[in-house]
């Protein structure tokens, strides 16, 4: 008798025509409650330009059903345009990704001062504990060392990355210690009051637009 059920776990598994048309049933009410909740003439620039992409994405999961179906295996392509179709219809969604891409763009300077500063310690420690057994433990390589270094400075492999060295020589542990100080404790602060400084300024700067619009709604329908 054939297994159905899910390695390691009681649910079913779903056959691959199954999970291909749920996506295009999916699609479909995605398309039209959107045609029904707009129109094509009332739609602005990038409501068209949405809706042109889902429509997109519904031909693409389409033709991915079908040939999943004829060859008898689970759709691919579809299940890496679900998150796409998700931020289509989110608006949530987009606006976050908006926020977080002009945080990255506003931080751009403190974020590679910190990639600086790691790949300048990794540099260090490689040629510092080059011959001793912390070097060919975690700073056998820059790659390694930098590997190293990145995770340190999220306290994740601390104290073990600084152990070996500490064992060999106490003095050791001030190049670990000065890293964590001035990264840790500094550099990402800066990086958290720059993000957060700046999303202030947009919220401040929503609120104002908001209220802009309120105060001439209620002066235009006055006059």
């Amino acid at each position: 008798m054939r297994n159905n059920t899910v390695k390691y776990s009681d649910l079913p598994k779903l056959a691959p025509w199954f999970t291909g048309i749920v996506d295009v049933v999916c699609l479909c009410f995605l398309i039209f409650f959107r045609a029904y909740k707009y129109k094509w003439r009332q739609m602005q620039k990038n409501d068209k330009l949405r809706t042109i992409l889902l429509g997109i994405v519904f031909i693409v999961c389409l033709a991915d059903a079908v040939f999943a179906l004829l060859v008898g295996h689970h759709p691919y392509i579809t299940n890496f345009l679900r998150p796409i179709v998700i931020i289509i219809f989110a608006n949530q969604i987009r606006t976050n990704l908006q926020a977080v891409a002009l945080d990255f763009k506003d931080s751009l300077t403190v974020i590679a001062t910190i990639f600086a500063f790691i790949s300048f310690f990794a540099f260090a420690g490689y040629f510092l504990f080059q011959g001793k057994f912390e070097g060919s433990l975690n700073f056998d390589t820059l790659g390694n060392s930098y590997y190293n270094m990145h995770i340190l400075l999220t306290t994740a492999n601390f104290p073990d990355v600084m152990l070996p060295a500490y064992n060999s020589s106490r003095a050791n542990s001030l190049f670990f210690l000065f890293f964590l100080t001035f990264g840790l404790y500094f550099l990402m602060n800066v990086l958290l009051a720059v993000v957060f400084e700046n999303y202030k300024l947009r919220v401040e700067a929503r609120v104002l637009h908001y209220r802009e619009r309120r105060f001439k709604y209620i002066e235009d329908y006055y006059n």
